[in-house]
């Protein structure tokens, strides 16, 4: 009777159940499948290409950041070239000092050489001893003028002194920086030499720093200075001449014993 009971159930849903329906209902549940998957496809899809075009966009700004160089701070740039400026001015003042400084201690090499540095005036003449031994070589090498020590040039110095202190100087410092024996052998000859017009003529060597230089210095109205090529140093000379500049006096010039 059970299976005479389930026939008979199937063949009532047989005949409420048409093929067309069966066909109608499968095929609903199909494309209502088919439509979500498709669904959920281009939204896939969306954010694929959405995700391409940001992954492309943050490559083009980490290309441009590569690419770029950072700009240096204009106060960092304006302090670099102030250093540098700097560091230019003072390698010039530094070269500058030390040419000066060499100059000046430099010996004295020509005979006009303290009439061109120092600006006083050159009487000409003297004497200048070589040394025995490469003495003509020695002096060509290290720039030494050779003095003449003829009659004709010591007359020539004597001249311009005389005519230099004809009666304008009753006493004249003769200083240098020299031995004191040189100014005083020079000082002993231009007063035998000026005695007819009464000028007195005292040696007293370094002017810079001897007082007894400096006491005869107050008494005189003007100079004359010794030096030697080869001994005496310019800057020991400038200081003789400056010492006197400031003592208002006048230098009348120099020889070269």
């Amino acid at each position: 009777m059970l299976f005479e009971y389930i026939k008979a159930q199937q063949e009532n849903v047989a005949k409420s159940t048409t093929p067309h329906q069966l066909s109608s209902l499968g095929a609903y549940a199909s494309i209502e499948s088919d439509t979500e998957l498709a669904k959920e496809q281009s939204d896939k899809r969306k954010s694929i290409a959405e995700d391409s075009i940001s992954i492309r966009n943050h490559e083009e700004d980490l290309e441009k950041i590569r690419g770029s160089k950072p700009a240096a701070p204009s106060f960092i740039r304006g302090s670099i070239r102030s250093a540098a400026i700097a560091l230019l001015v003072t390698v010039i003042i530094i070269a500058f000092t030390i040419i000066i400084d060499y100059i000046i201690h430099i010996r004295i090499q020509t005979d006009e050489q303290i009439q061109s540095q120092l600006g006083i005036r050159y009487l000409k003449g003297g004497l200048y001893k070589r040394g025995k031994l490469f003495g003509k070589w020695g002096d060509k090498l290290s720039g030494i003028e050779s003095l003449a020590t003829d009659i004709d040039t010591k007359n020539l110095v004597y001249a311009n002194i005389k005519e230099a202190t004809y009666r304008k100087y009753d006493l004249i410092l003769v200083t240098g920086t020299v031995a004191q024996d040189v100014v005083d052998g020079f000082a002993n000859e231009l007063t035998q030499l000026c005695a007819e017009h009464g000028t007195q003529f005292i040696a007293s060597r370094d002017v810079a720093n001897n007082a007894s230089a400096i006491e005869v210095l107050y008494q005189a109205q003007a100079v004359i200075f010794v030096e030697r090529i080869g001994e005496s140093k310019l800057k020991k000379v400038y200081r003789g001449v400056e010492r006197v500049r400031q003592s208002d006096k006048d230098i009348i010039g120099y020889t070269l014993r």
